[in-house]
């Protein structure tokens, strides 16, 4: 969205739940200090000067947008907040069963039976009062969320006109579900736009300039029905802003999550393809209707599902993204590139055999993988070593004879995939010790850098090449730690 929204979503992640005024005044105490930081004159320590300050207060209508914006896009959700002791002990009395809620009944001598409210007390409230003690009105420490402490005023005042979504006192945290479903379609829409691109000049005069316009559109399609779906399932709607839903309504709107028409994906297209879409013969929803049963055709892997025909549909038809078999593939491309690059494009094509056979023996896997028995069988073995294949030895008498046992070699997916995972683990983990070791070893030339102002160090030719390389080296490592962070993600959390 913006970077005051990531200061936003940063201090929520430091707090872990805040209220809205809190979370706000504490991103705009970071803009403040950025700004003051940004001066080249004294820095004013007067509260009322700094509210004064013109670019403190765009700063700060600035954050209240940003703010708006990650609830409207459920990146930020209202939560409950943490109940005190005292909350807990008024919904215990509130509640029945054995917090107090129980009647009992008795009948005396003349045979009226009465009832009284059953009070039963645990050992840990009788633990709790035996343990009491006098303590400071001062010491007391009742603040939940700066329920005591009043709010500025100017956030109150930018707050009021969006009450309807931010309601007064209301907490949030951060959404990671959110966070992680957008990563989702940002890494499954790469994946599409590799596997499809984008014809060069030359192909597309011999097949036409509308198919090279198709596979161009075909991962910003994706991007923006899997955009579509998170918003559905995680931005807040019209129930959750004071509208009244019924059963019904909440189990239609939840059957509805992951399907889209061509008018609900629209909003989420990058200008140059809607521009590219309008700018064709029948419109922008007629092309992305007719672009979408297009895709639906292709079949390895399969791309968009066709929920409802398009053809004679009122809104163009109703289809759905196929994320599990995209991630499958996505998976598999993962693999295939750890053990090319570990064992060679080898031993990839000989696990790819056996997940496709299944128990095999070795001169049956060499002959399908193209290459020498005796190759095949070594290959084999160092693939056992590292833990991608297992064996199965097959003993024809209770000798248990090797000369006389048929080897079997096959695929466990879910060892294979522990071991990738295990092996991008400790990939992360060498990276990041590395980086750790480069940073002490240039403490001193980061140290330089900071008083590069005031002092003449780095003025050598010599100093500043070897600053610069180990600039680039320290952005190389970072790349490659996001890299490997973006595909444990794709291996675990998606």
């Amino acid at each position: 969205i913006d970077e005051n929204a990531a200061h936003v979503v940063e201090s929520l992640l430091v707090n872990g739940r805040m209220r809205a005024e809190d979370a706000i005044l504490s991103a705009w105490e970071a803009a403040k200090s950025m700004l003051q930081s940004g001066d080249d004159n004294d820095i004013v320590d007067t509260d009322d000067e700094d509210d004064d300050d013109s670019e403190s207060n765009k700063a700060l209508k600035a954050i209240v947008q940003g703010f708006k914006k990650l609830v409207e896009g459920g990146y930020i959700e209202m939560v409950q907040p943490i109940a005190t002791d005292q909350d807990s002990k008024a919904q215990k009395d509130k509640q029945d069963g054995i917090h107090g809620g129980e009647f009992e009944f008795e009948m005396d001598e003349d045979g009226t039976i009465k009832g009284k409210k059953r009070s039963r007390s645990s050992s840990a409230d009788a633990d709790t009062k035996s343990k009491k003690r006098k303590v400071d009105k001062g010491d007391s420490n009742d603040d939940s969320y700066g329920t005591s402490k009043p709010h500025h005023p100017k956030i109150l005042s930018l707050l009021a006109a969006q009450r309807s979504l931010i309601p007064s006192g209301s907490v949030y945290r951060v959404n990671t579900a959110m966070f992680h479903t957008s990563l989702r379609a940002m890494v499954l829409s790469r994946l599409v736009s590799e596997m499809y691109p984008a014809e060069t000049d030359k192909t597309a005069k011999k097949k036409g300039q509308s198919e090279k316009d198709e596979k161009e559109h075909m991962g910003a399609i994706v991007n923006a029905a899997l955009t579509f779906a998170a918003r559905q399932e995680h931005a807040p709607s019209g129930h959750m802003l004071g509208h009244k839903e019924s059963e019904e309504d909440k189990h239609h709107r939840m059957a509805e999550w992951g399907t889209f028409c061509p008018s609900d994906i629209a909003p989420y297209l990058p200008p140059e393809v809607t521009k590219s879409l309008k700018s064709d013969v029948g419109g922008l929803q007629k092309n992305l209707s007719a672009l979408l049963v297009r895709m639906a055709e292709l079949r390895y892997p399969p791309v968009i599902l066709e929920v409802e025909e398009a053809l004679g549909h009122p809104k163009g038809g109703k289809f759905e993204v196929c994320t599990r078999q995209l991630l499958q593939r996505m998976r598999d491309r993962i693999v295939h590139r750890v053990l090319t690059t570990h064992h060679g494009i080898v031993a990839a094509r000989i696990v790819s055999v056996l997940q496709m056979k299944g128990h095999t023996e070795c001169d049956a896997i060499a002959e399908d993988a193209m290459v020498p028995a005796k190759e095949a069988r070594e290959i084999l073995h160092r693939l056992h070593r590292d833990k991608y294949i297992s064996l199965f030895d097959m003993h024809i008498t209770r000798t248990h004879n090797t000369g006389t046992a048929i080897f079997l070699w096959d695929v466990d997916p879910s060892r294979l995939l522990k071991t990738v995972k295990n092996n991008v683990c400790s990939a992360i983990l060498n990276l990041r010790l590395r980086r750790q070791h480069e940073v002490e070893v240039g403490k001193d030339w980061m140290d330089r850098a900071k008083e590069a102002g005031a002092t003449e160090e780095n003025v050598h030719e010599e100093d500043k090449k070897k600053y610069l390389a180990f600039c680039k080296g320290l952005e190389r490592l970072d790349c490659a730690c996001l890299q490997l962070d973006e595909t444990l993600m794709v291996l675990t959390d998606f």
